[in-house]
């Protein structure tokens, strides 16, 4: 009896020895290793992210996995939902992947004043199939104009603006910039909140976060003749000062931070320019740019966005993307040009739509694809629509033998 018990005694101490020498083998100490000297590591803080990572965190797009290049969807059409119509796109990809389409929803006509509201569809297989509409945001029998959306990739939570409008003068003591936010990829929104208690139009189409520089991390939202900014994630809300260039407008953020604002003109056929190199506080006088030409007609709205790559050593890269009615007297020839020298040339253009065509809207769909939101026909009409389509970034660069596109 002696004997089995010694014999379980050692077979004991010898698998605890075993165990312990395991672990300490692993790296991993245990109490049964207090009285022996250590050879595991001594704990290192992390390493700080690289700019690099830091970019990366904050762009942190969804990675567009089996969208399908050349999709097109006749998304929004005159009539559903009992709406005469809808115009003025606005599209973003939620932090999950949603792919989500803002519209005004004309309820009477097609005219700008009157019963606006703003829809929304979803889309969760890169735009292949479409939720029903949704009704968002509703004025009464007044306007919701303007949808402008931006994410902030720092919390995930989706901001969208628009500018409510009465009609009537004696019923525009409510009037101004709205805004309202979700925390779910769009599934829903919160009520809305005053942030500018004047009549200017935000975007339409989308805002910035920024990458670069002290103000990374800081909200944008494009408006008439300045900018809206927060940098406390939406808590608050400031006004730059003015450019005075007084068109519906578009913002992207260049390598070296230097904002680049996009406007449309009146009557001079050609974009209108300007720069900020403050976060978008201060901006130069804007000039004209002789590549980006628009109808002499009063303009039309155009879409801009950058095109993020990383390369192989992990230094992010960007393209701009912009997108408008490229045409000197009519509102057609909806073109997709794209820059690879911050604005300054737009060596290559597609033709997406020879025929009537007007506002668009743009977002990055992964990392290889354009997502591409705009009216098809003469929006003032009923036969007017508003068509999702897809590009690979490879199909953008067909080289333009005519930046006047004219035909």
């Amino acid at each position: 009896m002696k004997r089995k018990t010694v014999f379980l005694f050692l077979l004991s101490m010898l698998l605890m020895w075993t165990g312990c020498a395991q672990s300490a083998e692993n790296g991993n100490v245990t109490e049964e290793t207090s009285g022996m000297e250590s050879t595991a590591e001594p704990a290192t803080e992390e390493p700080e992210p690289t700019e690099s990572e830091k970019q990366l965190a904050l762009l942190s797009f969804p990675t567009g996995e089996g969208t399908v290049g050349a999709l097109q969807v006749d998304l929004y059409v005159c009539g559903e939902a009992g709406y005469a119509g809808f115009r003025i796109p606005s599209l973003c990809v939620a932090p999950n992947g949603t792919l989500l389409a803002f519209a005004e929803g004309r309820v009477g006509d097609m005219d700008d004043w009157g019963d606006i509201d703003l829809v929304v569809k979803r889309s969760t297989d890169n735009g292949r199939t479409w939720s029903e509409l949704e009704m968002i945001w509703d004025y009464g029998t007044e306007s919701v104009s303007n949808p402008t959306v931006v994410t902030d990739r720092t919390n995930g939570r989706i901001w969208l603006f628009a500018v409510l409008n009465s009609e009537a003068e004696a019923d525009r003591a409510r009037d101004g910039v709205y805004c309202k936010y979700s925390d779910d990829n769009g599934a829903t929104w919160s009520e809305e909140r005053l942030i500018l208690n004047e009549r200017n139009w935000p975007g339409p189409g989308n805002g910035i976060q920024l990458l670069y520089g002290e103000e990374v991390g800081r909200l944008i939202i494009p408006c008439r003749n300045f900018v809206l900014f927060s940098d406390d994630h939406g808590e608050t809300w400031k006004k730059s000062a003015s450019n005075n260039s007084g068109g519906e407008t578009t913002i992207v953020e260049l390598p070296d931070g230097t904002l680049m604002r996009n406007d449309r003109g009146t009557s001079e056929g050609q974009r209108r320019i300007s720069y900020s190199t403050s976060g978008g506080m201060f901006w130069q006088n804007y000039q004209n740019h002789p590549l980006l030409i628009e109808s002499n007609n009063n303009g039309c709205q155009a879409s801009q966005i950058c095109f993020y790559r990383f390369e192989e050593d992990g230094t992010l890269t960007q393209s701009l993307i912009f997108c408008n009615p490229a045409h000197p007297t009519r509102r057609v020839n909806l073109t997709v040009r794209v820059s690879e020298d911050n604005g300054e040339t737009y060596p290559y253009a597609l033709l997406i739509d020879y025929l009537t065509s007007a506002y668009s809207a743009l977002a990055q769909l992964g990392t290889d694809h354009v997502a591409l939101l705009y009216e098809q026909g003469n929006s003032f009409t009923e036969q007017a629509k508003i068509v999702f389509r897809v590009l690979t970034y490879q199909e953008l660069l067909v080289q333009a033998d005519n930046h006047g596109l004219e035909g």
